[in-house]
């Protein structure tokens, strides 16, 4: 496969957007943990961050073809440790009622 014109500005980008997201993730992660509580208005943050790791994690694993390496990588588990997380609580959740 040709590498296209221009293709050597896109990829780094696309890695610092991918570091960034999942980096906000891990942020979004943070605080809906301090703010929780049982009259919480903040429950929101938990799908926010869940969808931002997500996406912070397949932007990283695309931008970086065939493996991932250095940001990419880290794109990759911070974002994916969020959503897998968060995932896995929502399952609890849903296997034990509350």
């Amino acid at each position: 496969m040709e590498a296209q014109p221009g293709s050597e500005d896109i990829t780094p980008s696309r890695v610092n957007v991918a570091f960034g997201m999942s980096l906000l993730a891990v942020v979004l992660y943070v605080v809906a943990m301090a703010l929780e509580g049982d009259d919480s208005d903040y429950g929101f943050l938990w799908p926010l961050a869940g969808l931002t790791g997500l996406a912070g994690a397949v932007t990283g694993w695309r931008s970086s073809r065939p493996k991932p390496t250095g940001k990419a990588l880290a794109a990759v588990i911070m974002g994916g440790l969020v959503f897998a997380v968060i995932l896995g609580w929502i399952v609890v959740a849903l296997a034990t009622g509350e």
